[in-house]
Formats: C-alpha cells, structure tokens, sequence
C-alpha cells in the first residue's frame, strides 16, 4: 500500500522548521518517492504547510470532500509511494471535524506523527507566541490556568482521536532536539529523509518581552512589534512561570502524562528549571530600563516609547 503521513505538530515544536525543510527540498523528496503535497493554496498559501487542508475540513461537507480529491489527485500524479501533510492546525480537531479523513486508510497505510513539549514548557511558549502575536492579554498565571490552555495539554485524548484514523507515532519534543528534529521525523513516519537538509530554528523572544507585550496589549496601545522584539534582544530570561506555579501545573496533568506514558511510550524528564519562585506577572525592571532605553535612542514609534515609558514608571512607583 502506498504510505500517507499526517504530522499534526504540535505547535511549538518545531513544526514551522520542519515544513521549511520539507518545502526547500521538494525535488530531493520526490526523487526518493516522496510527495510533500502543495502548499500554495488559501487561506495562508505563503506559507509551506497544509493549512488548506486544515480549513477545508472545519468547513467539512463538500469543502472537505474537494480538498481531498485535489491533494490525492495530487499525489497521484506525482508516482510517488509516500505523500506527507504538515499542519500544526490538525492536532487542534475533534473527532467530528477529522472523520472524512478516516476513509483514507481503506487504501493506504496511514501514520499519524506529532511532537509533544512538556505541558508547562508548552504553556509557556504558547503564551509567548500569542503575546507576540497580538492575541493574548493575559499574565501567564492568568493564561496558564484557563481550561481550554489546560485541555491542550491532555495529549493522550488528542492522540487517541487520531489513532482511529492511522497508527500514530509520537515523541517528546526535547528528545527529538537532541537526536535531531528531522531526523527523528524521518524514523518516526519510516520514510527515508534526504540526510543533507537543515532545520532553521525559529527561536521565541524572552519572557520579559513576553509579559510587555501582554501588557501592550491589553492597554490597547499601538506599537511596532519588531521594534519592541528589537528592544529585548540582549534579554534572555526563558521562564515565566515560576517554580509554585510550575509544581502546582505538573500535578494537575500528572493523570493524563501518565496515560500518556502507558499507551503512547511518551514520557517527559522532571527536571524542574531554575527559576524565581514567583512567576513573572510582569516585565522585570531592569529588562525595562534596558529596553526602554533602546527605545529612547531608536527611530521607533512615539507610541511604543510614550507606553514603555508609563508602564516603567508605573512599574517603579509599586517597587517603592
């Protein structure tokens, strides 16, 4: 049987490196009989995964329907023996919403490929990205304990969705860092990876420029991103959660990490980072001064200055 791979991510995982790879060597793929299915249609056609597929199945009925036809028509074509779909979008569906695609493996052997970070790491940095994305407002308590940020952490019953559509292969994102994102991919979906390709990472800004722009945000203010992004360059703080909260999160989950480990051979290690005890509900003052004063010397927008410069005051006035 001709082999399909789905890798659903997850997000903040690699998964952006990983499709980049795949896009840049499209022709090495196929001379191994590989198919990295086209990227290039709505509703982010710029960007090299399958967000089409993603959209189409949301919509269902016949949008999902003609989105099949046209990726394995695709595939097809192309004589290839393995076609790969990449969207970190899939891994957020329900049963409902993937069941058209469970008719696939009446004719090919489908595997299911996802990374997992440790819940608390995999908060963090999702946090990280909606700050920077303009979506979250939240302090990283606020956001670390919403149920919907909760239940993304439950991979188990994510992975059980997918198993009823092919057999699902799964590891922990750190693992995967060490022995080689890619490569590891490669061993997981059993296909044969071109051993030259690269993986650019895609690294997250630090936490304090995380709470800012969380704070940012909420105030309504209209700033440049990539200014503010400049302005925390030289910071490197990588934790927010503090270690009570970080302990408190652990146990929460510890349940469905366990099932986790049982069904789907995926542990994570505990060891816990070093870090203040409290969490960072807040830009910390002296990664303000520091960004504040880059902005001071920088052509950046009035507002992004005018803002840093009430929230720094604001921030000294409460340290007395």
């Amino acid at each position: 049987m001709k082999k399909i791979v789905i890798h659903i991510g997850t997000h903040k995982t690699g998964t952006s490196s990983i499709q980049e790879a795949l896009e840049r060597t499209r022709s090495h793929l196929q001379a191994r009989s590989i198919w990295y299915a086209r990227t290039d249609r709505e509703p982010h056609a710029h960007l090299p995964k399958h967000s089409s597929l993603t959209h189409a199945l949301i919509k269902g009925g016949q949008a999902a329907e003609a989105e099949l036809a046209i990726v394995l028509s695709e595939f097809a074509k192309s004589s290839c023996q393995t076609l790969i779909l990449s969207a970190e979008g899939l891994s957020e569906l329900d049963e409902k919403v993937l069941a058209p695609l469970r008719s696939l493996s009446a004719e090919f052997d489908v595997r299911v490929v996802g990374y997992l970070r440790r819940p608390d790491y995999y908060i963090e940095a999702l946090w990280n990205q909606f700050c920077r994305e303009g979506r979250e407002k939240r302090s990283i308590v606020a956001f670390s304990k919403a149920p919907r940020v909760i239940e993304r952490t439950n991979y188990a019953a994510l992975l059980d969705v997918w198993s009823d559509i092919g057999t699902v292969r799964a590891a922990d994102f750190e693992t995967a860092k060490r022995r080689g994102i890619l490569g590891l991919f490669g061993e997981l979906a059993e296909i044969d990876l071109p051993a030259e390709t690269e993986i650019h990472g895609n690294p997250s800004p630090s936490m304090n420029c995380a709470a800012s722009l969380a704070m940012l945000n909420a105030a309504g203010a209209d700033y440049d991103l990539q200014t503010v992004l400049a302005a925390f360059e030289a910071d490197s703080r990588p934790f927010a959660l503090g270690a009570r909260r970080r302990q408190k999160l652990l146990e929460k989950v510890a349940p469905a990490l366990d099932r986790l480990a049982t069904v789907y051979g995926v542990s994570f290690d505990t060891d816990l980072p070093d870090e203040p005890e409290d969490p960072l509900l807040q830009p910390e003052t002296g990664a303000l001064i520091e960004a504040l004063a880059f902005l001071a010397s920088s052509r950046s927008p009035n507002a992004s200055r005018e803002h840093f410069v009430s929230t720094l005051k604001a921030r000294l006035s409460r340290r007395g």
